[in-house]
């Protein structure tokens, strides 16, 4: 048997450009969700083994469907064995998380009916956002950073509601992973 040294496996591990992670948002409508990670050796005659979330692969490649995993940091451990010895093995973590997305919905009908009596932003995946609506005077009619946050119409929290009208809304938020966007539009209040 060779000496420990030199059966020491010299992997070259091809991970996303040779970085030690990887971050992930996993959207309905994105077509690449597969990935595929490789190894190389320069002893011939290695078998390479990935463990991945209790599941052992081989073979020189490993592909994976991230659409099938739950959100959160998932470890790929790779390790080469050659002669009977193995290498050390090269750990890689990629963060699998949800993709940020955000509807604003155009209307909404405050009548206590049980039917879409509450407005507020919809989506997945916000780091932090802020709701600001105004009156056709440019008055302050509603104010939100709650994600969870409703408007249920409203004047301020009071039990005043406002008229059936437009009101125009500005809307700051930001997704994990992306710059702030400022969006403005119109909300229409029915009765």
């Amino acid at each position: 048997m060779k000496p420990l040294k030199t059966i020491l496996l010299f992997l070259i591990v091809m991970l996303m450009f040779g970085q030690t992670e990887q971050r992930l948002d996993i959207c309905e409508e994105d077509s690449r969700t597969e990935y595929t990670y490789s190894v190389n050796s320069d002893i011939p005659s290695t078998t390479f083994y990935w463990y991945v979330d209790g599941v052992y692969h081989f073979g020189q490649t490993l592909t994976i469907d991230w659409a099938t995993y739950n959100p959160g940091v998932h470890t790929i451990t790779v390790y080469g064995i050659s002669d009977g010895c193995r290498s050390l093995p090269v750990t890689y973590k990629v963060y699998v998380g949800e993709c940020s997305t955000i509807y604003i919905p155009n209307a909404f009908t405050p009548n206590a009916d049980g039917i879409n009596d509450t407005w507020f932003p919809i989506g997945t995946g916000w780091e932090s956002i802020e709701v600001l609506v105004f009156d056709r005077w440019g008055e302050l009619v509603f104010r939100s950073v709650d994600p969870k946050g409703q408007w249920i119409g409203n004047f301020r929290g009071s039990d005043y509601y406002v008229q059936i009208d437009v009101y125009e809304y500005k809307v700051t938020w930001k997704g994990y992973d992306r710059e702030p966007e400022v969006i403005f539009g119109h909300v229409t209040v029915v009765r």
